[in-house]
């Protein structure tokens, strides 16, 4: 009963949680191909850390050496951890916290937000699994909390969880701090 987005019905999928509490093998959705395993040796290197001060420093030189950084880490990495921010550590350690929380509710809470209805992935936003596009499409092993943040008009306020309480203030808070780091990056 499987149908690709492409045709109009999206596919039935479980929890993560769900499964692995029942015990229930990984179903062939969520397992790589010997063929698809990639080859290349693993990155045993240490994920590039760019420091945000820097970007703004009055010594060019400084200025020049970790924009540098930071473009070899977007090329090779996709990715890079953030320093000199401004982001206070109290919100994200609270962020952190309150994240946890909401993973370690029972399932019945958590289905509250579901990306799932009827049986059915409907939705981009809310708890659940990757989007599926394709029949043969591989999928992590995980479930996630996807909330649209920009722009506001596009926000599901019904998939923002109530609990734990202070979600629903954390969440905007630590967006707009990372909105001014991309600003600030993108206008330098």
């Amino acid at each position: 009963m499987e149908k690709t987005h492409d045709q109009d019905v999206l596919v039935q999928v479980k929890h993560v949680q769900e499964l692995s509490i029942n015990g229930v093998e990984p179903p062939p959705r969520y397992i790589r191909k010997e063929k698809d395993n990639i080859d290349a040796p693993i990155n045993t290197t240490s994920i590039p850390i760019i420091d945000l001060h820097l970007l703004s420093s009055s010594s060019s030189q400084e200025k020049e050496k970790e924009l540098e950084k930071f473009k070899s880490a977007l090329t090779s990495w996709g990715l890079f951890q953030a320093i000199g921010h401004d982001i206070p550590s109290t919100l994200l350690d609270e962020l952190q916290r309150t994240a946890k929380e909401f993973f370690d509710l029972p399932m019945e809470e958590k289905h509250k937000y579901s990306t799932n209805f009827n049986g059915k992935q409907e939705l981009l936003q809310g708890y659940g699994n990757d989007l599926i596009v394709s029949d043969d499409q591989v999928i992590d092993w995980s479930d996630r909390l996807y909330l649209l943040v920009k722009p506001l008009d596009q926000r599901n306020y019904k998939l923002w969880p109530q609990h734990p309480t202070g979600f629903r203030y954390l969440s905007p808070m630590s967006t707009a701090s990372t909105y001014c780091i991309i600003l600030f990056i993108n206008c330098g």
